[in-house]
């Protein structure tokens, strides 16, 4: 969802939270006890850069994005002793079907504000999240990692 906080539609807004936020936690909730049995797990949650630096008309996607970074630092410090992490990991311009109207009226000005000046395609922040998953990311917990070419750093 995006558009303008002041002229969202109630409907729209509840859609998001129960996705963005809701989501997550639920997700969560039924996972922890079957990782706390096995002693351990990984919790790997997809953010956005729009968590930090917001576009117009991100208010209330931000915010959603906002809560899934909290949930993941409350989860590290909850759950760590048991052997269970928690990541986030903030993608930014990603070649998907998304990203394609915006694209198409506006690719220069978004690529103007990544440093790489590239939009990534879906497989790359799947290879980055898959080495998240491995072990020599064992003790990565807690973090909320940029996979945005710099966007964020901009």
């Amino acid at each position: 969802m995006s558009g303008l906080l002041a002229t969202a539609e109630p409907a729209d807004l509840r859609r998001l939270v129960e996705a963005n936020v809701l989501g997550p936690l639920h997700c969560a909730r039924a996972a922890l006890p079957i990782m706390m049995r096995q002693r351990g797990g990984l919790l790997l949650f997809i953010g956005s850069v729009a968590a930090s630096r917001p576009a117009r008309g991100q208010a209330a996607y931000a915010t959603s994005k906002v809560a899934v970074e909290s949930l993941t630092r409350a989860i590290a410090v909850e759950y760590g002793r048991k052997g269970i992490r928690a990541i986030c990991i903030r993608p930014g311009a990603v070649d998907t079907g998304l990203l394609r109207s915006t694209r198409a009226i506006a690719e220069a000005e978004v690529l103007a504000r990544i440093p790489l000046a590239r939009i990534a395609p879906a497989d790359e922040i799947a290879r980055t999240i898959v080495a998240l998953l491995g072990a020599d990311a064992s003790y990565v917990n807690g973090a909320v990692l940029d996979v945005d070419g710099g966007y964020a750093a901009g």
